[in-house]
């Protein structure tokens, strides 16, 4: 994989107020659901860029098709997209990453789990297959199995290591280990780029939510706060 990004979901995301409201904000997963589509920054380039061109699309233009359609929340029209590219090139594993986040975004957890396993088969040395393979474990409570996926993942992607405890939290958090969940989302927020504000919303989202399960009123304060800080610091760049 060639760039690591952070991508936004199809949807307003907005100051968060409420534990319901912050439930809205989509997981760490989904900030990677173009990570495996976008080789070049061109992968943004908008859709008449490729339209006008004649003859039948290449692998590389089905990709970035199926990423401007994912971004527009046109899902069925992006997997269409996907698949294409998959049926030009079985060797590659980025169409089946693509359909799999679709999928665990519209919670088909059996259709994504065996996208992710026909990526993993196909490359299994990118960590994010293995840690959005755990997030269909962590949904569907096989969180011994979602556990060892993101560990391996992390094994994986070392450099990149906030994604994997971000996600290694949840499932502490849902073994409802709360101090183990507090101290795993408290590195990787220490551990993502400054430069992520968008990332480290997700992150503080996550403990936010944590701290108003286990009781922690005033962390769950604090850490509102500083999402509100952080949400009003992009707040001009969102859609």
């Amino acid at each position: 994989m060639e760039e690591d990004r952070f991508f936004d979901p199809p949807c307003n995301t907005r100051r968060t107020q409420t534990a319901v409201e912050m439930k809205r904000v989509f997981p760490l997963f989904l900030i990677l659901l173009l990570f495996a589509a976008s080789c070049t920054p061109s992968y943004l380039a908008p859709y008449a860029a490729i339209e006008p061109q004649k003859g039948p699309l290449s692998f590389e233009e089905h990709l970035k098709l199926g990423t401007i359609y994912e971004q527009k929340g046109m899902l069925k029209s992006a997997v269409e997209e996907y698949k294409k590219a998959a049926e030009l090139n079985s060797t590659s594993a980025r169409p089946y990453f693509g359909m799999g986040n679709i999928h665990l975004a519209l919670k088909r957890y059996g259709e994504a789990e065996a996208d992710f396993r026909k990526a993993i088969d196909i490359d299994s040395t990118q960590g994010v297959y293995y840690n959005n393979l755990g997030w269909v474990y962590m949904e569907t409570g096989r969180l011994i199995e979602a556990q060892t996926m993101v560990t391996r993942g992390l094994t994986l992607d070392i450099q990149n290591q906030y994604i994997y405890l971000d996600t290694l939290g949840l499932i502490e958090t849902r073994f409802n280990n709360y101090e183990g969940a507090e101290n795993l989302l408290k590195r990787a927020a220490a551990d993502i780029p400054v430069t992520d504000i968008r990332g480290l919303i997700h992150i503080y989202t996550h403990l936010y939510e944590l701290y108003l399960i286990s009781g922690k009123t005033r962390q769950a304060e604090e850490t509102r706060k500083k999402l509100d800080d952080l949400t009003k610091g992009i707040a001009p760049l969102l859609p």
